[in-house]
């Protein structure tokens, strides 16, 4: 069988398995393109269409961020008295905007609700997210099964 050389590959022909396998190292992403496409490409042809990829994947992620701010107004507009914080890092010099720090949202029907309703709050219970940011989600846990939702906030340290 004849191999082919090429001194390019397209990022988009393996986006799919890279977005399921992000950290899959290249010696096994240079042999699984050498067994289905019958073709030699140099080792730093298939990084570069690596970093595209990760690029491209990652990309959407910081785009979402990006669209807090309006997920906030949204739920200011549909539900006024909500109460909607979003905590950024000073801007880095050259850029127009803040880096994503937390978020803190508290429906207004559901404030209502605590205060008029008001429980004792049972426990506190977390996870930490994984994913290309990371993070931890917070929960508080009443003792009633009735008005098991409650809002809270947690300040993490390292």
């Amino acid at each position: 069988m004849p191999t082919f050389h090429q001194k390019q590959i397209s990022s988009a022909y393996y986006e799919k398995e890279l977005r399921m396998n992000p950290r899959w190292p290249i010696s096994s992403f240079h042999k699984k393109i050498f067994n289905d496409l019958k073709c030699e490409v140099s080792k730093h042809s298939v990084y570069r269409a690596k970093i595209r990829v990760l690029l491209k994947i990652n990309g959407t992620h910081e785009l979402q961020f990006g669209q807090v701010w309006d997920y906030g107004f949204e739920v200011k507009r549909v539900l006024p008295e909500s109460t909607v914080k979003i905590l950024t890092k000073d801007p880095e010099p050259g850029t127009d905007s803040g880096r994503f720090l937390r978020m803190y949202v508290c429906l207004g029907p559901l404030k209502k609700a605590f205060v008029q309703f008001y429980r004792h709050i049972v426990g506190l219970d977390g996870c930490h997210l994984k994913g290309p940011f990371g993070g931890q989600l917070l929960a508080a846990v009443g003792w009633m099964p009735m008005m098991a939702c409650t809002h809270c906030m947690g300040i993490c340290r390292n």
